[in-house]
């Protein structure tokens, strides 16, 4: 007669409330939104961050009226290669930055993610390096698309003043260095972003990008791609440094994302440094080959960007052909709610 309480026959389980997860929200008392790595560090919000692509799932049950703070970044541009001894490539450019304070989520709604990858780096003769491919927050009814960002040039012989550095991004790429019978100055293809905003900004619809850096003769270092807040520096006879990025702080503290990728360094820089990647995982350009420089790895090949920050992929340093652009960096979603 006490059948009910023998161990092998237990308490109806969670499943036969709803199943899953879903049924274990429900049983607790609150519906919850599910997708991507949860956190809950920062004070008085839940984020959802999506390093790779996904869903994010909001059941019936939250409150209708929630909105959220969404960040949408592309992936970043690769790196130009060094096609001839003398020239170095350019830095990839940031991919775009969105950003959005009030975002709607909806019940009963699933909200697929894109995320991005950074664009290869190039190593082949006059080749720019490849543009990122776009993140996408797809709702239904407020979707948002940040563009990669744009490859970097490689070395350029005899280019005129109107040759642009290939496909445009966010960001865009900046010029590869010139060899001796070069020509110049160099243009880059104009940014799609808006001009540069400020830290934890709410970004227009095109998102924020900037400019790659532009070349001139002599310019045999590689200029640096564009980040989200500046230009990339100019190539010359130091590699420009690449643009830097915008922090944000949905997670809970100021993370920087979007920085353009260095320019390489030239044959005969004393140095022998490639640009410095932009703050927001932008890589460093490849230094020359030449053995007494402190900063040669061996390889002059750029830096790849900073994954899941859509910083752009350092430029090749010059010395000898078939010198490798870095990758760029792969984009990012983050998604953040006050606690209900």
């Amino acid at each position: 007669m006490f059948d009910f309480f023998k161990k092998e026959k237990p308490f109806q389980g969670f499943q036969g409330f709803g199943g899953g997860a879903s049924g274990l929200a429900m049983f607790s008392g609150k519906a919850e939104i599910t997708g991507g790595t949860k956190s809950t560090a920062r004070s008085g919000y839940t984020v959802h961050t999506f390093t790779s692509s996904g869903s994010l799932v909001a059941p019936g049950g939250i409150p209708g009226s929630l909105t959220a703070e969404v960040l949408v970044i592309g992936g970043g541009g690769g790196g130009g290669s060094c096609a001839i001894t003398d020239a170095a490539g350019g830095g990839g450019g940031a991919g775009a930055l969105h950003y959005t304070e009030t975002s709607p989520i909806g019940q009963d709604v699933t909200i697929p993610i894109t995320i991005g990858s950074g664009g290869n780096g190039t190593s082949s003769a006059y080749s720019t390096g490849q543009q990122g491919s776009s993140s996408v927050w797809n709702h239904p009814t407020a979707p948002i698309t940040a563009i990669g960002g744009g490859g970097g040039m490689s070395t350029r012989l005899g280019s005129g003043p109107t040759d642009p550095t290939g496909p445009a991004g966010g960001s865009t790429g900046g010029a590869g260095g010139g060899g001796n019978n070069s020509n110049g100055p160099w243009t880059v293809t104009p940014a799609t972003g808006a001009p540069g905003g400020s830290d934890n900004a709410a970004s227009p619809p095109v998102g924020w990008g900037r400019s790659g850096g532009g070349g001139s003769k002599p310019a045999d270092a590689g200029a640096g791609g564009g980040g989200a807040q500046s230009d990339g520096g100019g190539g010359g006879s130091n590699a420009g440094g690449g643009g830097d990025g915008l922090a944000y702080s949905l997670t809970g503290s100021p993370v920087h994302y979007a920085g353009g990728g260095g320019g390489g360094a030239r044959q005969t820089t004393p140095t022998g440094v490639g640009g410095a990647g932009g703050d927001g995982g932008g890589g460093m350009g490849g230094a020359n080959a030449q053995p007494f420089q402190p900063t040669w790895d061996g390889t002059g090949n750029g830096t790849p960007g900073t994954a899941n920050t859509g910083g752009g992929g350092g430029g090749a340093g010059a010395y000898g052909g078939g010198r490798a652009g870095g990758v760029g960096g792969s984009g990012v979603v983050i998604v953040a709610y006050a606690n209900y």
